[in-house]
């Protein structure tokens, strides 16, 4: 199974398209995390995860004021990595 950590409807999020202008690929490999059906099972449903995911993005608005479309990338990436990880602990 695949868990999509960025789904694609996340692309026009202010915080995805700054950091697209800085190499940040929404249809990378890096955006998703294979886990077992067990897991997969236990996610929420796609409307619940989409906006739980509008959320974080929208917190991380007001930490990234200031900073560079590279900065911004870089801060998103971060997260994706943190969360296969936090993922992989689990599954």
């Amino acid at each position: 199974m695949l868990i999509i950590l960025l789904t694609w409807e996340d692309r026009s999020h202010d915080i995805v398209v700054r950091a697209a202008r800085c190499g940040f690929n929404i249809t990378g490999k890096n955006r998703g995390f294979c886990c077992s059906r067990l897991i997969h099972q236990a996610t929420p449903f796609h409307p619940k995860y989409r906006a739980a995911i509008g959320i974080k993005l929208d917190r991380m608005l007001g930490r990234i004021a200031g900073k560079t479309d590279a900065q911004v990338a870089t801060a998103l990436q971060e997260y994706v990595d943190g969360m296969q990880h936090m993922l992989k602990g689990l599954n």
